[in-house]
């Protein structure tokens, strides 16, 4: 009798990656290639013509309404993420540079916390605070601070700049603050050696260090806003449509899906040449441990700024809350009193049981596919180096790269052209292709500092790759997983640009509130935006103390074998 032996598969093979590189190639990859071909031809009734043609392409460097929005729209974008950058970076260079080491923690929760949660709700959030008859504009009315209501914090292009400065505000604090705790405590002690004043300290040594954290900062953000199509026009009116705009009514009534196509590419093209403007501006900069002490204790205007920074966060959050429990059926103040029926409301319409249990049907195969399939693929890259894990790296992460609507479009125009029809699956897809990358990173972070020691142990003992893998190498990866797990799961809750693109008949719970807000901003619209809100925030709360619950307990568990040895 002759016996097989199978070949044993290591945790560093590239087949690890498979499942992750299927999800990415094809619904990023392919998608990418069939925009390219559609934005080739033109559309006639929703069809594509023979022949390849660059007309489409014409038709936006020739067309003042089309070029004139894609210039102002790449000024307006990049001049609001420049903004953002500035306003993010007095906190950033107060927590990183004057906070305590075991305080900073703190900090950079209380930060990201706001900033994960629901990204339609905050925006309904500033729909109250902002316009003629806004609660900001009636409150300093009736104070008396003046007399009629400001243009400032009314509807239009500065109530836009305003909202963008609080979505995306965390986000470049986070990418600059990263830079800044990396810079040696002991080049502040060296330039004042050499007679360098705060400001020139500032200048020679802080912003060169924090170049990198600085464009990538504003990199992100960029990327981010450029690709809103709901936040300008919802907080902007008419005076908010940005090209973005434009691209996303030709897959409306108007069917014309070629020149959609073609306004992608063309988005995609100048993305990508912003992005190699800012590497190459970037370039190299030296960085050392994070910093462990603190440089020197902060002024008084670093504080307050602090203070007010994090009061800015976290006061559209509360004021919504509030909001939807006040007793009044009149969205905003006065506080009437406190109830609940408006939740009661929300959660008898049909339609919102309907929508949540889509959501949470999507947002539970999205997270549990992206987190798995992510994990495979993390094992395997970081036991690798070189060119195939920086390769396998890129691609897997490109989809954050890319404006969601650019991905939506993509995924779309694809279906079409294999004549697929849409439904859960397709949200399903497109939301495990969004959270792949961010469950990758963060599983990725973990495993580059696990010990392979016990791996190898465990394999010279008899023990398979697939029992190494799930009795060894994921159990230490736990807390990764949960707060993976846990995050993607909160974002997919909370997805609207791309759903709003590929969904078929099925309505999450964000479609949902937008639909409603459309026609009436009710309290139980509110309620309903509230409870968005309070999943991300236990979701993200829960992710955050399991993560920083299971790290004190291996930390602890492995000082204790320290001691005992």
């Amino acid at each position: 009798m002759i016996k097989i032996s199978l070949p044993r598969i290591s945790l560093d093979t590239p087949w690890m990656m498979a499942p992750a590189l299927a999800v990415v190639l094809g619904t990023f990859v392919l998608p990418l290639g069939v925009i390219l071909w559609y934005s080739l031809h033109v559309s006639i009734y929703g069809s594509l013509a023979p022949g390849i043609s660059a007309a489409n392409y014409v038709r936006i460097f020739t067309n003042s309404a089309y070029y004139d929005t894609l210039a102002n729209s790449i000024l307006f974008v990049a001049c609001v993420s420049a903004a953002i950058v500035v306003i993010a970076f007095p906190f950033a260079y107060y927590v990183a540079i004057h906070v305590r080491p075991q305080r900073r923690s703190l900090y950079l929760v209380l930060t990201a916390l706001p900033f994960l949660t629901s990204y339609l709700g905050k925006v309904i959030a500033w729909l109250n605070l902002l316009g003629r008859h806004g609660i900001l504009n009636t409150t300093l009315v009736n104070l008396g601070v003046i007399s009629t209501p400001l243009e400032l914090l009314s509807r239009g292009r500065s109530a836009v700049v305003i909202t963008f400065i609080y979505l995306l505000g965390p986000l470049a604090f986070l990418t600059i603050y990263s830079a800044l705790e990396r810079i040696d405590p002991n080049l502040f002690e060296a330039a004042g050696d050499l007679g360098a004043r705060g400001r020139q300290t500032f200048i020679r040594v802080v912003l060169p260090a924090a170049r990198n954290g600085i464009l990538g900062g504003f990199a992100l953000v960029y990327i981010t806003l450029f690709g809103d199509y709901i936040t300008p026009v919802m907080v902007g009116g008419t005076d908010g449509v940005l090209f973005v705009n434009l691209l996303v009514n030709q897959f409306g009534a108007s069917m014309q899906w070629g020149f959609g196509a073609a306004m992608a590419v063309t988005m995609l093209a100048t993305t990508f040449l912003i992005l190699g403007t800012l590497k190459r501006l970037g370039g190299t900069v030296r960085s050392g441990e994070f910093t462990r002490r603190v440089v020197k204790p902060a002024g008084w205007f670093l504080r307050i700024y602090s203070i007010a920074f994090l009061i800015f966060l976290y006061a559209p959050i509360v004021l919504l809350l509030l909001f939807a429990l006040n007793s009044s059926s009149n969205v905003g103040l006065p506080l009437t009193g406190l109830t609940l029926k408006w939740f009661r409301v929300a959660f008898s319409d049909p339609a919102f049981r309907s929508s949540l249990i889509t959501s949470l049907e999507v947002g539970s195969a999205a997270a549990v596919i992206g987190t798995s399939f992510a994990a495979l693929a993390a094992v395997s890259i970081s036991r690798r180096s070189g060119l195939v894990r920086n390769g396998a790296l890129f691609l897997l992460s490109a989809p954050m790269l890319m404006p969601p609507v650019v991905l939506g479009t993509g995924i779309l125009i694809a279906m079409d052209a294999v004549g697929m029809t849409r439904g859960l699956w397709t949200l399903v897809a497109g939301h495990t292709l969004l959270s792949l990358p961010v469950a990758l990173l963060v599983i990725l972070a973990r495993l580059e500092g696990v010990d392979t020691n016990q791996e190898l142990a465990a394999m010279d003992l008899g023990a398979t790759p697939l029992r190494v893998l799930t009795r060894v190498t994921l159990p230490q990866a736990a807390p990764a997983l949960i707060c993976a797990l846990l995050l993607t799961f909160a974002f997919s809750l909370d997805e609207f640009i791309l759903t709003f693109l590929i969904t078929g008949s099925q309505t999450t719970l964000p479609l949902y509130i937008y639909g409603s807000i459309r026609f009436e901003l009710s309290p139980s619209v509110i309620a309903g935006t509230s409870t968005i809100l309070l999943l991300s925030i236990a979701l993200i709360g829960l992710g955050a103390l399991a993560y920083l619950f299971k790290r004190k307990r291996m930390t602890s568990a492995v000082n204790g074998g320290l001691a005992n040895v």
